[in-house]
């Protein structure tokens, strides 16, 4: 059997065209939200890195006053350390 070609209407392929690239244009935006949340979960990472880094530095520094000093509670603002 033959295949018959007909004409769409010019409405028709007009409708088509988009829809395409409303298709197409979102695609794109997926395709950028996805390249985004790479980027933020790559930051993420680092940030959480530098908090874990932040925290030894901490225990540290702690572990070492608490040998000078004794435990106790440290006054940022007074630059004071409280030994029981």
């Amino acid at each position: 059997m033959a295949l018959k070609e007909k004409t769409l209407e010019t409405t028709e392929v007009e409708q088509l065209k988009v829809l395409e690239h409303t298709y197409n244009s979102l695609m794109f935006q997926a395709g950028q939200l996805t390249l985004t949340e790479m980027e933020i979960e790559e930051e993420r990472e680092v940030i959480l890195k530098a908090f874990k880094d932040l925290k030894n530095q901490e225990a540290k520094l702690r572990e070492v006053l608490s040998e000078k000093y004794g435990r106790g509670e440290i006054d940022l603002e007074k630059g004071t350390i409280t030994v029981a």
